[in-house]
């Protein structure tokens, strides 16, 4: 009995170990995407910023649709959630 007992407890102990490990180590790795969704972003911005200065219309549609695939922004999603028809 006290064998059954002992086995019971070291099975649930394990379990919310295991449950600990997990629920912590989410909110890292949400933090780290959150970073590098920031710093993507940034760069976005700072391209964006560069690009505006062009006179050429045509160049500067060019420019910026370079800049998002080269970013990676063209496999953004919109708010809606559906993926970007573009990319």
């Amino acid at each position: 009995m006290t064998t059954l007992t002992g086995a019971l407890f070291t099975v649930g102990g394990g379990a919310l170990a295991l449950h600990s490990r997990r629920t912590m180590a989410n909110p890292a790795k949400a933090a780290e995407d959150n970073q590098e969704k920031i710093e993507a972003e940034h760069r976005l911005d700072k391209a964006t910023t560069l690009i505006d200065r062009i006179e050429d219309p045509a160049a500067k549609d060019r420019l910026n649709a370079a800049a998002l695939k080269a970013l990676g922004a063209d496999r953004l999603e919109l708010p809606g959630g559906t993926p970007d028809p573009e990319g």
